[in-house]
């Protein structure tokens, strides 16, 4: 019985490393991994496609490369001349899983290459099941599918999730925006360094201000790219976020930003002291009021207890727990 693959020594040029159907890994930095070829030389053999006027790398595109770095003419490979691509494609994967814990970037990359080869693949019970023996990962299909979500992000946006700017959630939520809009967010996400919470909020301002003011998303965020440039000035970048998100949150909820000017308008006019905070229902949804104080003597009790007294009697606290 013929084996899959037989060892024999290949010389580089004639292998195409522009050929990368099978690439999986976006790793760029093989320092660590020319040092080790330069002291023991290839410890696993890279995995070749014999095709027309060479090979084809199905794994191992970095062990070449290091090799090449280090002057090599030839190099030892598992080459096999199978026809059927889509057993080369699990093959790439499976073994790129086996080097390494493939990163969230490495993983989408894996499913967008094994997509190729199936109809539907997201209803596809056939596709689910070999991305999880390609990628030795669970069959949990919920998260093979934000991997498949994510796989159509824009090319940007995959790099920031290769760098890990992007968590996967929020690239399964940009991925539901056409490309050219996805081309929009890259300018924001390289440039604030925002947690993945205020990632998801932002991308969910964006999409429900479009939708209640019946814009196109590209619209706001041109608003947003304005505000940013109109504020370029401003060092710190947490400042300038929280502008944004600020005048996003105010465009989504203008009920409750007029709620809150005009507490904020009745609150002021009750002129509470420092030591008193008032504070109202979150978004006005409920109906429980707090007062925290603080005081150190019993005679700044009493006196605080008065101030409180006499606001409760004032005409704009009423209005504030009418709401009018």
């Amino acid at each position: 019985m013929k084996k899959l693959f037989e060892f024999e020594n290949i010389q580089c040029k004639d292998i195409d490393l522009k050929d990368e159907r099978f690439k999986i890994s976006n790793e760029t930095n093989n320092k660590v991994l020319e040092h080790s070829i330069s002291q023991f030389g290839i410890m696993t053999p890279p995995l070749l496609l014999k095709k027309k006027g060479g090979f084809c790398v199905i794994s191992g595109f970095r062990r070449i490369k290091a090799s090449l770095q280090h002057g090599a003419l030839q190099i030892e490979a598992c080459v096999t001349d199978m026809a059927d691509e889509m057993m080369c494609a699990q093959i790439a994967v499976m073994d790129n899983s086996f080097q390494r814990s493939l990163s969230v970037s490495e993983q989408i990359r894996s499913v967008t290459l094994l997509s190729t080869y199936f109809s539907d693949p997201e209803n596809n019970n056939e596709f689910f099941k070999a991305v999880s023996e390609s990628l030795l990962i669970p069959n949990n299909k919920l998260y093979i599918k934000k991997l498949w979500q994510a796989s159509h992000l824009s090319e940007s946006l995959m790099d920031l999730v290769a760098h890990e700017r992007i968590s996967l959630e929020v690239a399964v939520d940009l991925s539901l925006f056409d490309l050219e809009t996805q081309k929009m967010f890259h300018p924001f996400f390289l440039e604030f360094k925002i947690s993945l919470s205020k990632q998801k909020e932002f991308v969910l301002f964006i999409r429900e201000i479009a939708a209640r003011e019946k814009l196109m998303a590209r619209a706001v965020l041109e608003d947003v790219s304005r505000m940013v440039s109109t504020h370029r000035d401003l060092q710190d970048k947490n400042a300038i976020f929280g502008m944004i998100r600020n005048c996003l949150y105010q465009r989504r909820y203008p009920e409750i930003t007029v709620a809150y000017n005009k507490h904020n308008d009745l609150v002021s006019r009750l002129k509470f002291p420092d030591t008193i905070k008032f504070m109202v229902p979150e978004s006005f949804e409920g109906s429980t009021y707090q007062i925290q104080f603080n005081f150190k003597t019993m005679t700044e009790l009493k006196q605080l207890n008065k101030k409180i007294e006499h606001i409760s009697n004032q005409p704009e606290m009423e209005m504030i727990l009418k709401r009018e």
